[in-house]
């Protein structure tokens, strides 16, 4: 009878994980399926799609950002081993990719799109929300100091992985330009300043700005299926392979297990989850396309890791909670 019962909570406490990982990875696959069936009917073209994404880019995405700052209590949130964990693990993580692109990939404008791909997450999109639903504000108040440092990383990464490739010198100065200029880090920089220096924010534009935030993920995520292409898959089918193995398993298994080793868990583990779990940043199509690029392959690799994270985060939900590590 002992047996029964405890194969009975066992399998309670597996469903519990199965429908918990599917509440929070199942919104955004239909999200991006909205989005799909949106282009299918023609009702938004190329061209509306990607003047959407700069709105939601300079503006619903950093209120999100800036929002989940200000009402974060900065001291409680802010947390230098996460920070330093994170950081490390991407600048590690850009190190293997540079090692796997140039003994895999011959051309060169292949090279550093895949390089990019392989190291450079979907984290602003996947983070806040997937952070948020498994561990409420407290997750959500981490992830946004974090996109803080991420971002700038990232970017700085992404514009030299494109850089070392085509012949030329990284341009410094449009570096640095790029990074002060982007929006997400305004966004993340005046949050931290309104918070540093208890700046109140009148009630109708709190209000406001918070009605406008969340319109942010779920327009974002429509906007990211709206985008998907399925031509080429065939002429890229090698690269393509290479980087979502190393994207969306190799290194998720990699960095988390040490994650785990080195005792993160719950909130801060949520938030490396999304660092390292996340799909490929829709934005390095765009850099790809403007640095001589592969900027189809680039395309490819957003489309396909999006769609096959769904299945990955799933999984990698339902394991650390299974293990309770989450």
């Amino acid at each position: 009878m002992r047996s029964i019962i405890l194969a009975t909570r066992s399998v309670g406490i597996l469903l519990d994980s199965l429908i918990l990982s599917l509440e929070i990875v199942l919104p955004l696959f239909l999200l991006m399926a909205v989005g799909y069936g949106i282009k299918l009917t023609g009702m938004m073209n190329e061209t509306t799609v990607k003047q959407v994404n700069k709105v939601i880019f300079k503006i619903f995405l950093p209120l999100l950002v800036f929002v989940n700052i200000y009402d974060t209590e900065l001291a409680e949130s802010f947390n230098s081993q996460l920070l330093l964990y994170a950081v490390s693990g991407v600048a590690i993580q850009f190190v293997l990719s540079l090692c796997l692109a140039i003994l895999l990939e011959k051309d060169n404008s292949r090279r550093g799109v895949m390089l990019q791909g392989m190291f450079r997450s979907n984290f602003v999109l996947f983070g806040i929300p997937i952070s948020t639903a498994l561990f409420g504000d407290t997750a959500a108040g981490l992830a946004s100091i974090l996109i803080a440092v991420i971002i700038p990383l990232y970017n700085v990464l992404a514009v030299i992985s494109l850089e070392i490739f085509n012949g030329k010198k990284p341009n410094f100065g449009k570096i640095l330009l790029g990074i002060v200029t982007n929006p997400l880090i305004i966004g993340s920089v005046l949050g931290v300043l309104f918070v540093v220096f208890r700046v109140p924010l009148p009630t109708p534009v709190y209000d406001t700005v918070s009605q406008m935030k969340e319109i942010a993920t779920p327009l974002a995520f429509i906007i990211l299926g709206a985008s998907f292409n399925f031509g080429d898959v065939g002429r890229y089918i090698k690269e393509v392979l290479i980087v979502l193995g190393a994207k969306l398993v190799a290194f998720p298994a990699l960095f988390l297990g040490i994650a785990i080793l080195l005792g993160f868990r719950d909130a801060p583990l949520a938030v490396l989850l999304t660092v390292f779990g996340a799909p490929i940043a829709v934005s390095s199509f765009t850099m790809a396309q403007q640095m001589g690029g592969d900027d189809k392959l680039a395309g490819q690799l957003v489309v396909f890791s999006s769609i096959f994270s769904i299945g990955t985060m799933f999984l990698l939900i339902f394991f650390l909670r299974e293990m309770a590590f989450l």
